[in-house]
């Protein structure tokens, strides 16, 4: 009888096993990133979401987080300074740029799944966290 298949049925089998092991750990390393209130993250936006890079990705706020969604400020660069109720960044905080101004747009919050915030930038300006925690109060 011819045995030498046997080895190749190993290898299959080994392979399999280190995938599905650094699959687990990488579902377990993504789990412990959850997003906390305060903190400035990348996050998909909406699609048609006006100010959206060519990856769809956008910074935001994390006001406050669910199970499974986060409600989250937008944060914008506009001229403008994003419309009404437009909170002012100090420069060079987590997601504002050192070279143009940035601002927190307060006046629609959205709900993002978590899954959906794709990297930390940091935390937002105590001062400015200090002024606007209270918007997902309601």
């Amino acid at each position: 009888m011819d045995a030498s298949w046997w080895p190749a049925v190993v290898a299959v089998v080994v392979l399999a096993v280190i995938a599905g092991l650094a699959d687990s750990f990488g579902r377990v390393r993504r789990a412990h990133r959850r997003p906390e209130p305060g903190e400035v993250w990348w996050a998909v936006a909406p699609s048609g979401r006006a100010g959206a890079g060519a990856g769809g990705d956008r910074v935001c706020l994390v006001l406050k987080t669910a199970a499974e969604s986060a409600t989250v400020a937008w944060i914008t660069v506009r001229e403008d300074g994003g419309g009404p109720g437009a909170v002012p960044l100090p420069p060079g905080s987590a997601g504002a740029g050192t070279d143009r101004p940035a601002y927190l747009e307060t006046g629609e919050l959205a709900e993002v799944a978590v899954r959906d915030l794709r990297r930390k930038a940091g935390p937002v300006d105590t001062a400015v966290w200090d002024r606007v925690r209270h918007l997902s109060d309601t």
